[in-house]
């Protein structure tokens, strides 16, 4: 194979490959592009990480809180 015609090949290979895995829906992904599901799962994991906000309560009584 002539040196043009490798490297033709291995053009539209990559070519291929970058369309496959961050352009085409997968079923496996519910139906969205790779690009797609791994900006949905960061905003999970951000929402799931997020700091939790601390409520500082005193007991005021016997059955009461001020927070």
């Amino acid at each position: 194979m002539p040196v043009s015609a490798l490297a033709d090949a291995q053009a539209k290979i990559e070519a291929w490959h970058v369309d496959y895995n961050q352009h085409q829906p997968h079923s496996s992904l519910g139906h969205l592009t790779p690009n797609e599901f791994a900006e949905l799962r960061q905003e999970d994991r951000a929402i799931e990480y997020a700091p939790l906000q601390v409520t500082t309560c005193l007991l005021t009584g016997p059955t009461s809180l001020r927070c």
